[in-house]
């Protein structure tokens, strides 16, 4: 579930259990985040813009673009964002609320894909000095 991929990492040495956040974990966090956020009611038009370029730069950073289910959110969300900066919101809410319900859906969707969070970091893994004392502690 999400909110495992969001806890840090447990880590026994000798001296006791040590917590690691990971690229990975901090990824996740971000993730969530902005799915909390996407699944907010939020009328405020520059604040809902904003939240859909925070989408869009997310999506974009972690190289999914090639993906069908984030080609969908980006179709989604530029849709939306044209919509608001043209000021034409009034045009048809029930098409906002169902383009904003099917976003949700999308993002939820990705969150739980099992490979989203790996691909993010394909070639961009920090080289981490393992130390041979740390042991991962298995739950």
């Amino acid at each position: 579930s999400i909110l495992k991929m969001v806890q840090p990492k447990v880590w026994q040495t000798c001296q006791g259990n040590v917590h690691v956040v990971t690229p990975e974990t901090s990824l996740a966090r971000e993730m969530k985040g902005i799915h909390d956020d996407v699944c907010k009611k939020i009328d405020k038009i520059p604040e809902r813009i904003d939240l859909l370029q925070r989408v869009k730069l997310f999506l974009y950073r972690i190289h999914h673009s090639s993906t069908t289910l984030v080609k969908d959110i980006l179709v989604l969300v530029n849709r939306e964002l044209e919509i608001l900066e043209r000021d034409t919101a009034e045009l048809g809410n029930d098409m906002l609320e169902g383009m904003r319900l099917r976003l949700q859906n999308l993002f939820t969707k990705l969150m739980f894909k099992t490979n989203a969070l790996d691909d993010g970091f394909k070639g961009t893994k920090p080289k981490l000095l393992i130390n041979k004392s740390l042991k991962p502690v298995i739950t």
